[in-house]
């Protein structure tokens, strides 16, 4: 996911006059550590986080406890290290509505769960074509209108449409996204 995160980055920088050049350290940083939670939680899809309001505020902070324990304990005697890695991960979640380089680190999470989607699909499961919807829905409602992303989401959205009509995933086409 850093690697897309990366290439977005690039490519916005390349293809829109910003006010202000990205951060690309802090692109970096928040794509490689956006998730660490997970490594001691498990990941929870989206839409069942998203369910209702007090699910999500209660997982969140269960999430943050047991990432903290987590790397207390896989760093023993290391609080520089644990500090660090939770500041970027409290940054990304802070953010990840609002500044761009949080936005690009959030589209690139949902272009990498997109593109296994598909890839899925495309080998035959047809079980997670509801979970593809749900997912682009939310992407769509996410970036839709944003001044950057609109452009991949229009991309992302002919991509899907063709591999739900064809049943064929085109490699060539993800790389274009």
């Amino acid at each position: 996911m850093p690697l897309l995160a990366d290439i977005l980055a690039h490519d916005i920088e390349n293809t829109f006059d910003l006010e202000k050049p990205l951060d690309r350290l802090k692109i970096m940083q928040m794509a490689l550590y956006h998730d660490t939670e997970e490594a001691y939680t498990g990941d929870l899809i989206t839409p069942v986080k998203n369910k209702s309001p007090e699910l999500k505020k209660e997982w969140d902070k269960l999430s943050s406890i047991m990432m903290k324990e987590g790397l207390l304990h896989d760093f023993p005697g290391q609080h520089h290290i644990v500090k660090y890695i939770v500041h970027i991960h409290h940054v990304y979640e802070e953010g990840k509505y609002s500044a761009l380089e949080n936005q690009i680190v959030k589209f690139a999470d949902g272009l990498q769960s997109v593109v296994y989607l598909l890839r899925e699909i495309g080998f035959g499961n047809k079980h997670i074509v509801s979970i593809l919807h749900n997912v682009m829905k939310g992407m769509t409602n996410m970036f839709g209108d944003h001044a950057y992303l609109k452009q991949y989401m229009v991309q992302l959205r002919q991509l899907v449409d063709k591999t739900l009509t064809t049943g064929a995933v085109s490699v060539s086409a993800v790389q274009s996204v």
